[in-house]
């Protein structure tokens, strides 16, 4: 059994094979992502569009992805982290897979070197996960679509 961590960022780059093979686990696993949005923290972390850059983490096992977390620098520190985990992805359903998250989650965090931020729904599968490592919750996320007209009463 071959297991493998690949770390990418803006010097390194990222195979378009792998690239693509990351957006398709994504896709597959953050069922409410769109692939735009997927692709476009990937450009992020890669620098491959304007921005502080970040990493991205693949656990692989005998070459299948068992995990991905994508990481971007918000360029902030103190009131706001430093990173912003966009995805942080496994296959839900496997023990074997949590522990693999468990693992690349504490790598991700090495990399970090500061603050971490994360932004998941209250019924997440990997809260519990997340909480064990030490991550909570401080703020309401308010979200307002500027597209939608807004009535003044």
């Amino acid at each position: 059994m071959s297991n493998e961590t690949v770390y990418y960022n803006a010097y390194s780059g990222m195979p378009l094979r792998d690239r693509i093979a990351v957006v398709q686990f994504l896709e597959q696993h953050e069922k409410t992502e769109k692939k735009e949005n997927i692709c476009e923290a990937l450009d992020y972390a890669l620098k491959v569009k304007p921005s502080f850059g970040g990493f991205i983490l693949v656990a692989r096992e005998n070459g299948k992805i068992r995990g991905v977390i994508v990481s971007n620098c918000t360029g902030m520190t103190g009131y706001n982290a430093s990173h912003l985990f966009v995805f942080a992805t496994y296959n839900h359903k496997s023990d074997c897979d949590r522990n693999t998250m468990l693992g690349l989650m504490r790598e991700a965090i090495r990399y970090a070197k500061g603050q971490v931020a994360m932004h998941i729904s209250p019924d997440h599968p990997a809260l519990t996960l997340f909480q064990q490592l030490g991550f909570k919750s401080e703020l309401l996320a308010l979200r307002l679509d500027s597209t939608v007209s807004m009535a003044v009463a």
